[in-house]
């Protein structure tokens, strides 16, 4: 009788190589999990000089910073794109873990920026969720799931601009009026910061709510706003 042969030695989540236990991923992807430094200091968007970006200076934005773990890119990328779309839960973890060194924000609670319930059925997990959940354990606050939601179905952004995606998000979300967030700080939690049209949206709810400062926390920020 013939046995197939299975490794139990740990793989890399991004790449498949062997990775150690700890790590989760090999010495190559690993290299590439450099925390981000530096950017706009409202957005995050990387700049090569000033503190603030033209569109941050010309119309400020609802939240009050964005801060953004890493560059939108080489392997940081496969392993944002492997936890929304391959199923790799398991890389929310990771991407929180590989920010520790981050300065955090001093916040009530997070909130995970909420996805539509077609996409939520058909990838049976929101990824902005996972990361709230692993930062949540860091931070010690809670994650509160039911005070945004998305009541208009939106198409996928990753193709859109800076314009047709602000024109996308405007009152696509809602907020639940019997819930307070009056004098709070909050934490938005999403996967990537591209135009900052999504959180920014969510960030006018919840200014409009009450709350005194909405800071954003993403695993990756773009290199440019499209």
């Amino acid at each position: 009788m013939l046995f197939k042969k299975f490794s139990l030695e740990p793989t890399c989540l991004i790449c498949g190589k062997l990775a150690s236990l700890e790590q989760q991923l090999c010495s190559e992807c690993d290299q590439d999990f450099t925390p981000f430094q530096g950017g706009c200091e409202v957005c995050a968007l990387p700049l090569e000089n000033g503190y603030r970006c033209e569109a941050c200076l010309s119309k400020p934005p609802y939240f009050d910073k964005v801060f953004c773990a890493f560059i939108y890119q080489g392997q940081v990328a496969h392993a944002v794109k492997a936890l929304k779309y391959a199923g790799k839960t398991q890389l929310a973890n990771v991407l929180v873990e590989k920010s520790k060194t981050m300065v955090w924000p001093e916040v009530t609670q997070l909130i995970p920026v909420p996805m539509g319930f077609f996409r939520r059925f058909v990838r049976r997990y929101n990824q902005a969720t996972l990361l709230a959940d692993a930062l949540a354990r860091e931070l010690k606050r809670p994650v509160c799931l039911n005070l945004l939601r998305k009541k208009a179905f939106i198409p996928s952004q990753t193709r859109f601009g800076y314009k047709r995606r602000i024109n996308s998000v405007y009152k696509a979300f809602q907020i639940k009026d019997n819930l307070s967030v009056e004098g709070h700080d909050l934490l938005l939690v999403d996967d990537v910061v591209t135009t900052g049209a999504t959180v920014n949206e969510c960030a006018r709810l919840l200014k409009k709510q009450g709350a005194h400062k909405v800071y954003v926390w993403a695993a990756a920020r773009a290199l440019r706003r499209l």
